[in-house]
C-alpha cells in the first residue's frame, strides 16, 4: 500500500493541476479530484492497516494527531512555497512514517523471539 501512495503523490506532482486539459470542464474536474484526493484514501487505508495490527491504539492515535498538527503545518508552509513543494513535505513525513513502522515491527519481532 505504501508503494502506491508514494506512486500517487508521485503522480500528482508530475501532473500539477491544468497540465492535463480535457473536453469536458466536469470530467476535467473529476479527474483532478480523484488525482489530489487518491492519497488521503491510500493514507486512511495504510493507517487502518497498521492499526489493526497495532498493539497500542493510544500510541498509534497520538502519532495520528502529532502527523495532523504537522501536516497543518506543512499546509501552512505550502501557502509560501506552493502545491508542489507541499507533496514533496508529504511524501517526505509518509517515508518517515513507513520506515517508523517498519522499524518498530522489526524491534517487536526481535523482542518476541
Amino acid at each position: 500500500m505504501a508503494a502506491i501512495l508514494f506512486g500517487l503523490l508521485a503522480l500528482n506532482y508530475l501532473l500539477p493541476i491544468g497540465r492535463v486539459g480535457l473536453n469536458s470542464r466536469a470530467a476535467e474536474s473529476v479527474f483532478y479530484g480523484l488525482l489530489v484526493f487518491s492519497p488521503v484514501l491510500c493514507a486512511g487505508l495504510l493507517f487502518s492497516s497498521s492499526f489493526k495490527r497495532s498493539p497500542s491504539a493510544a500510541a498509534d492515535f497520538g502519532a495520528n494527531l502529532l502527523g495532523a498538527m504537522v501536516g497543518g503545518v506543512c499546509e501552512y508552509l505550502a501557502l509560501l512555497e506552493g502545491y508542489q513543494f507541499l507533496l514533496i513535505l508529504v511524501a517526505l513525513c509518509y517515508l518517515a512514517a513507513v520506515l517508523t513502522a517498519r522499524e518498530a515491527r522489526r524491534a517487536t519481532y526481535v523482542a518476541a523471539a
